[in-house]
């Protein structure tokens, strides 16, 4: 995990004593609730084991209300993505979300250990 905000960086391993959320990290899992932790913390013992749809319901219950433009869940391990936009006065927690497959675009090449960038075709 790390925390970017200028001029400071810091970075935490798996169950770093000295993460801020330290000793109530998750496993397995990246997130940023901006602050919403409790909120977060609320929803995973009432709604693991997660899946996109689950974890979907988390983005929405953390967003900023009010100010939310961007909501993204994004399965590192199948290149998947689920993205949800404003649009005009509506937040993007409250928005429908778009599923894409990230492998269409950048496959992985296990035997060379690599991606390979491609161009989207409409």
């Amino acid at each position: 995990k790390m925390k970017a905000h200028a001029p400071n960086l810091e970075i935490w391993g798996a169950n770093d004593p000295t993460d801020e959320l330290a000793p109530k990290t998750i496993t397995d899992g990246v997130y940023h609730c901006e602050g919403r932790d409790p909120l977060a913390w609320k929803h995973i013992p009432e709604n693991s084991p997660y899946n996109p749809e689950t974890m979907v319901d988390l983005s929405r219950t953390v967003a900023t209300k009010g100010g939310n433009l961007l909501n993204v869940v994004y399965d590192a391990t199948a290149r998947e993505v689920w993205v949800a936009y404003a649009e005009k006065d509506e937040n993007a927690y409250l928005r429908p979300y778009v599923h894409i497959k990230m492998s269409d675009y950048i496959p992985y090449q296990p035997k060379e250990n690599s991606v390979k960038l491609t161009k989207a075709t409409n």
